[in-house]
């Protein structure tokens, strides 16, 4: 018999104070030797929970993962939980544990044979006559909040009075000719990040290029002690000097026309370092003790994109866009997902073959409870891409007009579009006959183009100069993955932990079955996870390859 017990904490009155309690489908007692000690399980766990996980779809499997939702449902029929509909459980912890009935060592519990289902956070509960149900969901509410702070209006930094609630702008990256925020009039000084560690290099006015100030025949990115000292500081005409740890730049003399730069922050612009540096300003912590994010693998991620010269950026002044928004975009860009696993850190990973993965577990054919192929989420609806559009770097400010007579017609057109470049690779696949290879569209008649809208980028050293940009990822990386025929198969197996120990989104398991050309065993990568553990604990899988 497999057993599960629910951790739950909760807030029990006005002042916060946090309680857990055990709820347990076998009564028992921790004893001394437990964490909580000498704490009672009380046998009132009907549905231990019911809980799904999965991979984006809208975009195929690249992006932010999907908020996962579910229900855990307690015994209240003589009412002795009536008090907790008055506990304050929303944003609070809760975990799931289970334990082989075989090897019943309940007074150390968690430690000697528990393991951890998943853990999430509560979103409310409520009272349905003989029932409780806890409504759970992923921990990502930090993620979910807005990206800009906005100014006070006090001056200074905090601009002035007319600017009180505006959107302060926010860089994360190497974004391309962002527009930074005039701050005063008076002094020229202006905003190219909130929070700092921004540069402003290559600042343009009217598109043509302005020459950074020296000081002591040296350029600095931080040309004054702090931001007053910057207002203070006496800049040649036709110059302009920076103060990267605030964010914020000085002209030497009033502009002619739209100022604009390409940022460049100081924590990186690798899409690891980028997300990573999202993730932060989120609120959620990147290092030190309490750290949720997956060292290894944002180190992996970094590791890929030092090798392809990738570098991604963005550029946010709203009052509208979330932390979540911005890693769905650079994710998706790049081919990847991020997203926490069931122990509440945060997972990413590349897209790549399942076949070129390492498989962690293989089911055989006795050990399926189903096996069906289900239609995929992607526009293409399972059909290859015939070619991948690639368009980059991100403009973040489009001049069609108000230019500088300097300015060459080439970069005219450049900062004129939203995405100045684009390349396209067609996807082909191999022939029995010559030529060795075909496109894709010559079998499938209703392939589609696969478009990315790429974050890359972008640099100009002069006004004359060619625009310095490269794909953070290559085409032919998208190729390898979505100009091939891929299925969705569904499979259901019993509940084993030892087999969920080791499985988690992103993961690649194997597959053997008589149909659907599996009889030999496929690799596939996990999209979706869904738990329903009450009465015969089953595991419910979406798998990709």
């Amino acid at each position: 018999m497999t057993i599960f017990v629910a951790e739950i904490f909760a807030g029990i009155d006005p002042e916060g104070t946090e309680d857990r309690f055990l709820f347990s489908t076998v009564a028992f007692h921790t004893g001394g030797g437990g964490s909580p000690a000498n704490t009672p399980a009380y046998e009132r766990l009907l549905q231990p929970a019911n809980f799904e996980r999965s991979l984006a779809s809208d975009k195929l499997l690249f992006g932010l993962t999907q908020t996962g939702y579910g229900e855990c449902v307690l015994a209240n029929k003589d009412g002795a939980l009536d008090d907790f509909l008055a506990y304050a459980v929303d944003g609070r912890e809760f975990r799931l544990w289970t334990l082989d009935g075989s090897t019943p060592t309940y007074q150390a519990f968690p430690a000697w044979g528990w393991g951890m289902v998943f853990k999430c956070a509560m979103q409310s509960i409520t009272g349905d006559g003989d029932v409780l149900r806890i409504r759970l969901r992923e921990k990502v509410s930090k993620l979910d909040t807005l990206v800009c702070p906005t100014f006070t209006g006090a001056g200074g930094a905090e601009g002035t009075a007319e600017m009180e609630g505006q959107a302060k702008p926010v860089v994360f990256g190497s974004p391309y000719n962002v527009s930074p925020v005039l701050l005063s009039p008076s002094y020229l000084t202006y905003m190219v990040s909130a929070g700092g560690n921004v540069s402003a290099d290559h600042l343009k006015d009217s598109g043509s290029v302005v020459a950074r100030a020296l000081t002591a025949g040296v350029q600095e990115n931080d040309a004054a002690a702090n931001f007053s000292a910057l207002q203070s500081l006496s800049i040649p005409i036709g110059h302009y000097a920076t103060h990267a740890t605030s964010g914020t730049l000085k002209l030497g003399s009033p502009p002619v026309g739209q100022v604009t730069a390409d940022a460049r922050s100081t924590a990186g612009s690798n899409p690891a370092d980028v997300l990573l540096a999202i993730i932060e300003h989120s609120g959620i912590a990147t290092s030190g003790v309490y750290i949720e994010t997956n060292t290894a693998d944002f180190a992996a991620l970094a590791s890929w994109g030092s090798g392809v010269d990738s570098k991604v950026g963005v550029f946010v002044r709203d009052l509208s866009t979330k932390h979540s928004d911005l890693i769905n975009q650079i994710a998706t860009s790049i081919g990847a997902w991020v997203g926490r696993d069931r122990n509440g850190e945060i997972r990413c990973a590349l897209v790549t073959d399942p076949a070129d993965m390492t498989s962690v577990l293989t089911w055989y054919e006795d050990e399926f409870m189903y096996v069906k192929r289900v239609v995929t989420g992607d526009p293409g609806r399972g059909v290859p891409y015939g070619a991948i559009k690639q368009k980059y770097p991100r403009n973040w400010t489009q001049q069609q007009s108000g230019l500088a007579g300097v300015v060459p017609a080439s970069v005219r057109k450049e900062v004129a579009e939203d995405f100045p470049l684009a390349t396209t690779e067609v996807c082909e696949q191999l022939s029995s006959s010559p030529p060795a290879t075909v496109p894709v569209a010559d079998q499938f008649l209703g392939a589609k183009d696969y478009v990315i809208e790429s974050y890359g980028s972008g640099r100009r050293v002069t006004s004359v100069g060619a625009l310095e940009a490269t794909p953070p990822a290559p085409a032919s990386q998208f190729a390898a993955l979505l100009g091939v025929p891929r299925d969705l198969i569904e499979v259901q197996v019993p509940f084993r932990y030892s087999d969920h120990a080791v499985l988690e989104l992103g993961c690649c398991v194997t597959i053997q079955y008589m149909r659907y050309g599996l009889s030999s065993g496929k690799q596939f990568m996990v999209v979706a996870i869904r738990y329903q553990l009450s009465g015969i604990p089953m595991t419910t899988l979406t798998l990709w390859g």
